[in-house]
């Protein structure tokens, strides 16, 4: 008997999908020049195994009122610091849309907005389209230069299904499409630049941020493609079953109310790490794994009920990862 089994449709709120005070990210950036967003659709497969990082960053999720810039972006209600580079984000964030209020760069870039550039719309299921405008003002702080900005932009919900990553398969996913088209005009030297700026995002129902964002930028002096994802940490955690990881541990017994429990692994590593981690995001246990063994007593000691993930670090990289339920 074969058949093929329909992911079930999500809907993104600001409750589950918008960033709230004290979320932590890490996130790694790609350059997405030879790899393609992928098709629209229902039931999507979005292939992305291999994702060469370029740089990371760590994304904090802060209130306005404690960042430099707070009084130039008055109507923020919240914001992200994102390090390196001490840039400060500001967001709108209530129950019909994440938008964009201003940025900040100390001694390099401020940007504000008199019509914020909405990110995403909520609530937005698959099918739902809005179309808004926007209007922003850079100051290019070593070039003493000031630019306005304004647009319009499409939202669309084009597609749900699978999302493929190097460390696993994030299933139930809404991929939301951001089509923004407007024109830069410099005021001193005067200068007109058309822009489309078309940014894709993978979001699941539990995640804050987009899992996945292909941004395909096209300044009229050539096109760039750039790939920015969260990192296995700040994904597995909140994900639960709709989380598969590659190469698969075995962990014996599972869920377990004892006080050890047996990883079985899928062959012997050589200078190979076992971590434990909670829901969120912090390592709770940590040992290195003999080139002998194939099998891991895992001693749970001191671990409060709950879910955490077990992960094999191999070269610095995941090479396994199971769900581990504590009793």
């Amino acid at each position: 008997l074969c058949f093929q089994l329909s992911e079930a449709q999500i809907t993104l709120t600001t409750a589950n999908n918008s960033i709230v005070l004290g979320d932590v990210f890490n996130r790694t950036t790609t350059d997405a020049t030879s790899l393609s967003p992928g098709q629209p659709g229902a039931n999507q497969t979005w292939n992305f195994p291999s994702l060469p990082v370029q740089f990371t960053d760590n994304v904090t999720v802060v209130a306005p009122s404690t960042l430099s810039d707070n009084a130039n972006h008055p109507t923020a209600n919240i914001s992200d610091i994102i390090m390196p580079g001490n840039i400060e984000d500001y967001y709108i964030s209530d129950n019909t849309q994440f938008s964009q209020v201003g940025v900040f760069i100390p001694g390099t870039l401020r940007i504000t907005s008199s019509d914020p550039r909405e990110i995403i719309k909520y609530p937005i299921t698959f099918g739902n389209t809005f179309s808004e405008t926007f209007s922003q003002v850079f100051t290019n702080f070593p070039a003493s230069q000031t630019s306005n900005r304004s647009g319009t932009i499409s939202i669309t919900a084009d597609g749900y299904g699978d999302l493929v990553l190097p460390f696993g398969t994030i299933t139930n996913v809404l991929r939301v499409k951001n089509i923004a088209i407007y024109t830069d005009v410099v005021v001193s030297p005067p200068f007109t630049t058309n822009v489309e700026d078309t940014v894709y995002f993978w979001y699941n129902s539990a995640t804050h941020l987009p899992i996945l964002t292909f941004q395909i930028l096209n300044s009229g002096f050539g096109i760039t493609k750039t790939i920015i994802a969260l990192d296995q940490s700040s994904v597995i955690t909140s994900l639960g079953d709709d989380f598969i990881p590659n190469n698969p541990i075995t962990i014996f017994p599972n869920p377990t109310s004892n006080n050890q429990t047996t990883i079985l692994l899928d062959k012997m590593y050589e200078n190979a790490q076992l971590q434990v981690i909670d829901i969120t995001g912090k390592i709770v246990k940590m040992e290195n794994i003999s080139s002998a063994l194939k099998n891991v007593t895992l001693n749970l000691d001191g671990l409060n009920k709950g879910i955490y993930f077990v992960q094999i670090i191999h070269d610095n990289a995941l090479v396994s990862s199971e769900k581990l339920v504590l009793n």
